[in-house]
C-alpha cells in the first residue's frame, strides 16, 4: 500500500481512524478533523509523523519534566465530544499548547462562536497565535492568563475545556459558566489515574454527564486568592452553590463506569488469562474505586 503524503490525504485518513474507532461521532468534530491541520501546529515534526496517534511534547521545564504537550488525536476528540460545543458558542480553554485544539473548536462553533485559550506561558502563548494567523483561524484567540482563574471580562461561557491535569474543581471558573453550560475537566482520581469528566450546571447543582479515560500533563499555576476545590474534602465554593459536590458526582461516575464495564465482560476465573479479557485500564477503574 503506498503511503499517504499529502497533508489533505493525512487529515482524511486521521478523521476516518477516529471515526471508525469510535473517538469521534458528531459531524461538526468530524468536519473540523478533516479540514485543520495538524502538521500546521507541530512546527519541526515530520508530516507524517503529525498525524499519527501520539503525543508529542512541546515543551520541558529544567528539571527535564513535560510541561505542555499536543494530546494524542484520540484524546482530543474525545474531549471535543464530550464537550458538544455548538455553532454560536463561547468556549474558553485552560491549556493552549500549540493551538491545535482551538483551531478545532473555533470551527466547530462557527459561525458566530468564539473561542479563547489560555496559557501561563509567554512563549507558548505566541506560538499558539501564530499557528492560528498562519491557518486562518480568526475566531480563536490565545490569551497569557491562569486557566484555574479563567477569564471573567468574556463569562459567561457555554463551555469550559481543560486540557492540563488538575486534582481539584477550579472554584472561580464555575462562576463563569453559564446556566446549561458545561464543564470538560481532567481530575486524578488516585495517584496517577485519571480521568476527564463532564460537569453540567443544573440551576445551583452540577451532574456528571459523562467519564472517559485521558491523562493531562498537570496545571502549574493556581489562583492567586487562594485554593481550587478539593475533590477528596466536602467541596467549598462560593455561596451561591451551596449543593455542589463534585467529589460524590465523581464516585457515582466511576461506579458507573466500573458497572457498565462489569457487565460487558465475563470474569474469567481467578488467576486465569483469557484473550481480549479486562485491559490495564479496566484494572485501574477497579482498583481506584
Amino acid at each position: 500500500m503506498t503511503p499517504v503524503t499529502d497533508p489533505a490525504g493525512l487529515r482524511d485518513s486521521l478523521a476516518q481512524r477516529l471515526v471508525d474507532s469510535g473517538h469521534l461521532r458528531s459531524q461538526g468534530a468530524i468536519d473540523a478533523f478533516r479540514t485543520t491541520d495538524r502538521h500546521q501546529f507541530l512546527p519541526g515534526v515530520a508530516l507524517d509523523a503529525a498525524y499519527k496517534e501520539d503525543a508529542v511534547p512541546i515543551k520541558h521545564d529544567e528539571s527535564g519534566e513535560m510541561t505542555s504537550c499536543i494530546s494524542a488525536p484520540s484524546i482530543v476528540a474525545t474531549q471535543l465530544e464530550q464537550l458538544g460545543a455548538q455553532p454560536g458558542h463561547k468556549v474558553l480553554e485552560a491549556g493552549a499548547a500549540t493551538g491545535y485544539n482551538a483551531a478545532l473548536m473555533g470551527k466547530i462553533v462557527s459561525p458566530g462562536g468564539q473561542v479563547w485559550t489560555l496559557d501561563v506561558d509567554q512563549d507558548l502563548v505566541a506560538g499558539a497565535s501564530k499557528n492560528l494567523a498562519q491557518s486562518g483561524i480568526d475566531n480563536a484567540t490565545a490569551t497569557l492568563a491562569d486557566g484555574a482563574a479563567g477569564l471573567p471580562e468574556h463569562a459567561p461561557y457555554d463551555r469550559i475545556i481543560f486540557t492540563v491535569g488538575a486534582g481539584d474543581v477550579p472554584g472561580k471558573i464555575l462562576d463563569q459558566l453559564a446556566s446549561g453550560g458545561r464543564l470538560v475537566l481532567p481530575m486524578r482520581i488516585r495517584g496517577s489515574i485519571s480521568r476527564s469528566f463532564a460537569f453540567e450546571r443544573d440551576g445551583e447543582t452540577w451532574k456528571t454527564v459523562s467519564c472517559e479515560m485521558a491523562a493531562f500533563p498537570r496545571g502549574r499555576r493556581r489562583v492567586a486568592d487562594g485554593r481550587l476545590v478539593n475533590r477528596e474534602e466536602q467541596v467549598r465554593v462560593a455561596a451561591a452553590l451551596p449543593r455542589l459536590r463534585v467529589h460524590r458526582l465523581m464516585e457515582r461516575a466511576k461506579r458507573l463506569q466500573l458497572r457498565e464495564r462489569l457487565r460487558a465482560r465475563r470474569a474469567p476465573a481467578p488467576g486465569v488469562a483469557r484473550p481480549g479479557g479486562p485491559a490495564l485500564r479496566d484494572i485501574e477503574v477497579f482498583s481506584a474505586t
